[in-house]
């Protein structure tokens, strides 16, 4: 079984990804798909990715999310091997392990800007969710009023004891 870490980036996120990367110390594979401003498909570049490398399961990292333990993957690809998992109850933000089984039984939206990427977040996980029913595994990992400066901006704090995610937009009004 193919099993991979996928994380979508932009090439002006190279902090991002550096601190990311750098809080990773895992036996399984890290795949990087970097946007660009021409062909900017966000989140949906990573799922097209593992959908395309023929990655049985794969997990869709941010670059804007830190490692607490790694111990999260054994977690997500031995404890629930051969399962879908969100971290969070609606799949938010695509912090996802999918299936990829599943996904080519799935409509794929299309992205091309950052509303519809914030769009395709329900329109890929809620259909998902209800088909496939993954495990959550961390019903409380949703929007709060936590803050922190980084990286020069302000970002909503969504952490546990195995990952702290900066969420750089949790409105559609944020989008610039």
């Amino acid at each position: 079984m193919k099993q991979a870490i996928i994380i979508p980036t932009h090439k002006k996120f190279s902090k991002w990804l550096y601190n990311c990367l750098s809080t990773i110390d895992t036996k399984y594979p890290v795949i990087v798909v970097t946007n660009t401003d021409d062909s900017n498909q966000f989140e949906m570049a990573a799922v097209k990715a593992g959908l395309e490398l023929e990655i049985d399961e794969f997990f869709v990292m941010h670059d804007t999310v830190e490692i607490k333990d790694n111990k999260f993957f054994d977690l997500i690809f031995e404890v629930y091997k051969e399962q879908s998992v969100y971290c969070n109850p609606q799949g938010q933000m695509f912090l996802n392990k999918y299936k990829r089984e599943e996904l080519l039984r799935t409509n794929l939206p299309s992205v091309h800007d950052k509303l519809s990427a914030i769009n395709a977040e329900s329109e890929l996980n809620g259909p998902y969710k209800h088909k496939f029913n993954p495990k959550v595994l961390f019903p409380e990992f949703k929007d709060n009023a936590a803050r922190e400066e980084k990286f020069g901006r302000t970002n909503m704090i969504l952490e546990n004891e195995f990952i702290k995610k900066y969420k750089g937009c949790w409105n559609p009004n944020m989008i610039k």
